[in-house]
């Protein structure tokens, strides 16, 4: 019988850039209707209340407050600009373009409302589309990081890590304290393989926010990359107790205590990301990993036949289901297995089919 072993998923994320609100502070200096002082001062007491459900992340209750606010004081600039960027997190994209045009329409100089109006297309996956705006807003504003800092996390999307590159170490030398800018040029100088340079800027990006825990979990990921799980495992729970819900940081801490030889703390960190998000496939499929680990082969397969119902495609769960399989004589079965994910990509089923017979592959 073969050496049995298992393949280890890590999920590794970039971040996205944190909303940027709009201030508004009440000003009825050149109000001359004690009607239109009431109807806008209940417009401000709304759009505040908007503002800290924004804040709170309470996106369809910002989402309501801001429209109140509009009711009672139309062509409300701030109102629409902030009702936009919420309706961007919704995902409610035809929204916020129309809010972002609307406040183009009452300043067209609106720098915010034209980033506002890219980030749409960014969104929506219109990468190309959505560079040639920044390059247009580039042009305009210069001295904003921001424009670069959106343009390459597109060119980031599109595999362009040269320009994605060179994006943010311009944002970065426009505004040397902008902690996402160096997270993501450390992102990228990881997908080139510069895993100094990368390790440089995370720790930049930290430098500058401590709470930072994005930085820290792909400077974990960054360290596991490179084998030092002892770092990495550091790294990794720092970013936990900042963001304890986050299920890729949760899945990757797991990884690297399996490789530590920490199984019951690495299926309690699987477990644990399965609570959070009962349809994260890859956690049960690493979670059957750490149950095989501890020769719970039956356990094993559980886990893995959650994973494969909740992701048929993911070739590991088929090959590690059928490993144990095998390690409880059933072989049959586990053919099925090795040559479902020799089907699916998997290089290392083909090897198991090896001792199959030819009927099962």
């Amino acid at each position: 019988m073969k050496t049995a072993w298992m393949m280890l998923f890590s999920i590794w994320v970039t971040c996205l850039p944190k909303v940027l609100l709009a201030q508004h502070v009440g000003n009825s200096d050149s109000l001359v209707s004690v009607g239109v002082v009431m109807e806008s001062q209940e417009a401000e007491r709304t759009f505040n209340l908007a503002l800290t459900r924004f804040q709170q992340k309470d996106y369809p209750g910002a989402k309501a407050a801001f429209s109140l606010a509009l009711q009672s004081k139309p062509g409300f600039e701030k109102a629409l600009l902030n009702r936009g960027l919420v309706c961007m997190e919704l995902r409610e994209y035809a929204i916020a373009q129309s809010d972002f045009e609307a406040v183009l329409r009452i300043n067209p100089s609106s720098e915010s409302a034209q980033l506002g109006l890219a980030r749409v297309l960014s969104n929506q996956k219109k990468f190309t589309e959505a560079v040639e705006m920044f390059s247009k807003l580039k042009e305009r504003t210069p001295s904003n990081h921001l424009p670069y800092y959106e343009s390459g996390m597109c060119y980031f999307s599109l595999g362009d890590f040269e320009k994605a590159s060179q994006e943010f170490t311009r944002a970065v030398e426009l505004k040397p304290d902008f902690a996402f800018g160096w997270n993501d040029l450390g992102s990228t100088k990881r997908q080139q393989g510069d895993f100094q340079g990368a390790k440089r800027d995370y720790q930049k990006a930290i430098e500058l926010d401590s709470q930072f825990s994005l930085a820290w979990s792909n400077l974990g990921s960054l360290m596991r990359i490179t084998q030092d799980y002892s770092a990495a495992l550091d790294a990794y729970t720092k970013a936990l107790s900042m963001d304890p819900q986050n299920i890729q940081t949760l899945n990757n801490r797991g990884s690297v205590l399996l490789e530590l030889g920490k199984l019951d703390l690495a299926a309690d960190d699987f477990k644990a990301a399965t609570q959070i998000d009962p349809q994260y496939a890859i956690a049960f499929s690493n979670l059957g990993v750490a149950r095989f680990k501890n020769k719970d082969y039956h356990g094993c397969i559980d886990a893995c036949s959650q994973a494969i119902r909740l992701d048929p495609n993911l070739a590991n769960a088929f090959l590690n289901r059928g490993i144990a399989k095998e390690m409880i004589s059933e072989f049959s079965s586990a053919c099925q297995d090795w040559s479902i994910a020799a089907k699916k990509g998997s290089e290392n089923a083909k090897f198991y089919l090896m001792e199959c017979p030819t009927t099962e592959h």
